[in-house]
């Protein structure tokens, strides 16, 4: 176990020897281990890892592959990232040598979308030594750790942060290193892998939906209390047609041919199947119940992602929110060609503008330029956004009533969510 751990942290901060141990590994999945069990003993759930390896042609295969208890694996995976942390810099902002920024989601995945297709983009700016912001794609075990929590699979809520500490700084660490093989030649084998290069800005790291949201944030904020979190949402009747249009328009999503294929959670899952229970709305069962199935699904999702968000707004001062709306209205007014003069910004400007600034690092220092190149980097991704579900209009307020019930939904003064 020991030796594990460490494989894990090092994952090759020294380089290679050719070992099987000196990649990071990849986070395959979490699962219940379903062996034969005696009457008195309970099942374990247990953390799959992949270690990858490089061969003389530069191909990535899977060869090591192991199954360890999550819970010990975990905690000691955190401590051991804890003491690595110690050792750093007291000046040191982050935990890791990248800005981290969690983003959140109460939009059935659009926005999610957005920010994922922009980011990527924008990692690569024209200035050849600034830094680049890395994008992880809401990994699929955080779907399984949140519903570990909420069926109180550890013993503290302590031990649950731990374990999600350990195991982000574990899929950062893997991102990091992995992104680095891009501008690597093609004869790079495991044996020639050293040090990534530390020439990050930000790593975006979004969680896997809204289903998840309201299980995983405080505990991400509990554990990473420096880094930044980003809020993207949607009116509740936006956010619920997309939903149940994802439900009803559901491929096969079995069939991924790698690991690497198979470790981001489908939005059409993501969206439209609640993990969190909520709370803060009296008789909330018997509402639902006037709804179809798949509706109240991805309804309740939804609510639970914002009752998680409005909870805690003026509490935190590390998050920052902005709505699929602001994202949309900002490319409704063309680009300034080369030579004209740039336009005022607007109000949803400034709010795209304050995004972008929040999010990446070092911030961007010329507003106008970033609302412009946000324009073009978003312009292909509008087609997805003004889609949603054919409902009736006694379906549209029966969802709408519903959400009224919440008392930080109906009281909300931007009348963000209605």
């Amino acid at each position: 176990m020991d030796e594990l751990v460490a494989d894990a942290v090092r994952n090759g901060s020294n380089g290679c020897d050719g070992g099987s141990g000196c990649l990071c590994p990849v986070i395959v999945g979490l699962s219940l281990d379903l062996s034969p069990k005696g009457v008195v003993q309970a099942q374990d759930w247990y953390l799959y890892l992949a270690f990858p390896e490089l061969d003389s042609m530069g191909r990535c295969s899977y060869g090591r592959r192991v199954q360890t208890p999550l819970t010990k694996f975990g905690t000691r995976l955190a401590a051991a990232f804890w003491s690595s942390k110690s050792n750093r810099s007291p000046d040191a902002d982050t935990d890791t040598d990248t800005d981290i920024c969690f983003v959140s989601d109460a939009s059935s995945g659009i926005g999610t979308h957005i920010l994922t297709e922009f980011f990527q983009r924008y990692s690569h700016p024209h200035e050849s030594n600034s830094p680049s912001n890395l994008v992880i794609q809401e990994p699929a075990w955080m779907t399984t750790f949140a519903y570990l929590v909420q069926i109180k699979t550890f013993e503290t809520h302590d031990t649950a942060a731990e374990i999600l500490y350990g195991l982000c700084r574990l899929q950062l660490s893997t991102s990091l290193e992995q992104a680095s093989w891009q501008t690597l030649p093609s004869s790079t084998t495991t044996k020639t892998i050293t040090a990534p290069p530390k020439n990050y800005g930000t790593t975006i790291l979004t969680l896997p939906g809204q289903s998840s949201t309201a299980t995983l944030l405080p505990l991400l904020r509990q554990v990473f209390p420096n880094d930044k979190f980003l809020f993207c949402h949607d009116t509740c009747l936006n956010a619920v047609s997309r939903g149940i249009e994802l439900h009803t328009t559901a491929t096969d999503a079995t069939n991924a041919t790698s690991i690497g294929s198979s470790t981001s959670m489908p939005r059409t899952i993501s969206a439209t199947v609640p993990i969190a229970l909520l709370r803060t709305v009296a008789d909330y069962e018997t509402l639902l119940a006037t709804l179809p199935a798949h509706h109240a699904a991805v309804l309740e999702a939804w609510m639970t992602s914002v009752d998680s968000f409005l909870g805690r707004t003026g509490v935190h001062t590390n998050g920052y929110s902005i709505s699929v709306g602001t994202l949309v209205r900002n490319l409704s007014t063309a680009t300034p060609t080369d030579g004209a003069a740039d336009p005022p910004l607007s109000d949803d400007d400034a709010d795209l503008v304050r995004m972008i600034r929040y999010v990446t690092s070092p911030p961007v220092a010329q507003p106008t330029a970033a609302r412009n190149a946000a324009r073009e980097l978003l312009a292909d991704v509008t087609g997805d956004v003004g889609r949603s579900g054919a409902l009736a209009l006694g379906e549209l307020r029966a969802i709408e009533k519903i959400a009224l019930a919440h008392d930080g939904i109906r009281t909300d003064g931007r009348k963000r969510f209605v």
